[in-house]
């Protein structure tokens, strides 16, 4: 979680047992770090401040070396519908844009 007091910090859970390379792979640091360099904005405007460091994390972590962009293109693929209200995710991946219904085969999002 992320503070704006005091000149910003970020405060983290981690576990006991969790190993360096576990924390190299998470993107959590990455995102709350990316809050700390935009400014706050009014809550009715706080999309962007989760859209922006959603969107800088990967590109960051692909710059460091931590994150190929073949895998955060995976990721976004698989990740990207949980943005969506559970009734378009469902219809999204159940059904085409006319409605018919479709199999799993056809569902790339699965």
């Amino acid at each position: 979680m992320t503070f704006g007091d005091r000149g910003g910090r970020i405060t983290i859970r981690v576990g006991n047992d969790t190993s360096p390379s576990e924390l190299a792979a998470d993107w959590m640091l990455t995102h709350e770090m990316v809050h700390l360099a935009f400014p706050s904005v009014d809550e009715k405007h706080h999309w962007i401040e989760e859209g922006i460091a959603t969107y800088v994390e990967p590109i960051a972590r692909i710059r460091a070396g931590h994150l190929t962009a073949d895998q955060m293109w995976l990721d976004l693929v698989r990740d990207m519908p949980q943005g969506l209200p559970q009734r378009e995710i469902e219809a999204s991946i159940t059904h085409t844009p006319g409605g018919e219904p479709i199999g799993e085969e056809r569902c790339f999002a699965c």
